[in-house]
């Protein structure tokens, strides 16, 4: 009798640590739903960061417009500066003629300015991207006001 509680205590003295199929599968799957869900938010991360990166061409792209349109000179009454004007710009915003433009700004009178102001007109900036592509484009629209 004392043989055999020797052998039982023996043998789970005895017994390897591994573990089980099932532990195994577990840990399987915990892992493979952590890595799910990081693999999901580094996408929506990259695509916060390539938008983030294209408003800020945005900006340095209506900056270098506006710089331009302050620049020229401007008559009310003939518009020169203004009439149909287009811009174009590189993907990464750097000025370039309409062939390999990726942005394309154009120019236009907002409104006619009342006629208090009758040195004063806005002047509409819309900018679409990207060019090569313009059927399904993003369109943002500033304004400033030009004095003669």
């Amino acid at each position: 009798m004392m043989r055999d509680i020797n052998r039982r205590s023996a043998s789970r003295r005895q017994r390897p640590n591994s573990f089980t199929l099932v532990e195994v599968v577990i840990a399987i799957a915990i892992i493979a739903f952590v890595l799910i869900s990081v693999l999901g938010l580094m996408t929506y991360a990259s695509q916060l960061v390539q938008q983030a990166d294209t408003y800020s061409r945005l900006s340095h792209v209506t900056s270098q417009v506006l710089t331009r349109l302050n620049s020229q000179s401007y008559s009310v009454s003939t518009n020169a500066a203004t009439k149909g004007t287009a811009y174009y710009f590189t993907a990464e915003g750097l000025p370039t003629n309409a062939a390999s433009g990726y942005y394309e700004c154009a120019i236009t009178n907002a409104a006619p300015s009342p006629s208090t102001l009758v040195n004063m007109m806005q002047l509409r900036v819309s900018i679409r991207w990207p060019k090569p592509q313009f059927t399904n484009t993003n369109i943002i629209i500033t304004s400033t006001l030009k004095y003669d």
